[in-house]
């Protein structure tokens, strides 16, 4: 398979997400941003469809380019995948973040780069089992809500570094967070969420979550680029981060 030319994030619009890229054999279609210097790359499943997730996107891939994390963001589902079940589109995720990480190891100017994974809702468990299949190489994993319990006996091969954001005011998603959590091989970390930083479809509450996920990558992905700068600590047990 032909490895393709690696572009640079120079000045890319507000309104653009990187550049549009094809993935492999299948053809994935996403869009890659690498700023210059970048010391990881962090791949995102679209969990949503539509401008509004454009739109996440958008704010995330900007976020991340900042710090000077590259990202690979997949394109929204048709939305005549609407009424796939939980688990169709855990499979169809995960397949997708699999066939990625077995193409980026073509990539000439993309395969020295340290990976991380983001999961917001049902990415959650599909960047767990994609994390889980590929142990060697995620070198950082961040997810929000979802259902990580679906991704099941394969919690126990992940060994990322992983940090799992919590909404508070949702017993349920805190029982199956903390749950999941214990199962995991690495070290991971619960950030309990308030309310105001819970719910990664609002637009005003969204950048909450992004600054957590951002300082996790950018700890841990860098840390791999520079040997010696350590790691956050590793902390289960979940504690409330302030809602500011």
């Amino acid at each position: 398979m032909a490895s393709m030319s690696t572009p640079t994030l120079t000045a890319h619009a507000p309104e653009s997400r990187g550049q549009p890229i094809r993935i492999g054999g299948l053809g994935l279609p996403a869009a890659l941003a690498l700023p210059a210097r970048a010391v990881g790359l962090v791949i995102a499943p679209a969990t949503g469809q539509g401008a509004p997730e454009i739109g996440r996107q958008i704010r995330l891939g900007l976020h991340l380019n900042r710090l000077g994390l590259g990202t690979l963001l997949f394109d929204p589902a048709p939305p005549g995948d609407a009424a796939a079940s939980q688990v169709l589109e855990l499979a169809r995720l995960s397949a997708q973040v699999t066939h990625t990480l077995r193409w980026l190891k073509e990539q000439i100017g993309l395969r020295h780069l340290p990976i991380g994974l983001l999961g917001l809702r049902r990415g959650a468990g599909a960047a767990l089992l994609a994390a889980a299949r590929e142990p060697g190489r995620i070198q950082a994993l961040v997810t929000q809500g979802g259902r990580p319990d679906l991704a099941g006996a394969q919690l126990a091969r992940v060994q990322a570094p992983t940090l799992m954001l919590l909404d508070g005011s949702n017993p349920d998603e805190l029982m199956r967070g903390q749950q999941a959590s214990q199962t995991l091989s690495g070290p991971r970390r619960l950030e309990v969420l308030t309310p105001s930083l819970g719910d990664s479809r609002d637009p005003e509450h969204f950048d909450g979550a992004l600054r957590l996920a951002g300082h996790w990558f950018l700890n841990h992905l860098a840390a791999r680029e520079r040997p010696g700068t350590g790691h956050p600590p590793t902390d289960e047990t979940p504690c409330r981060q302030p809602g500011s």
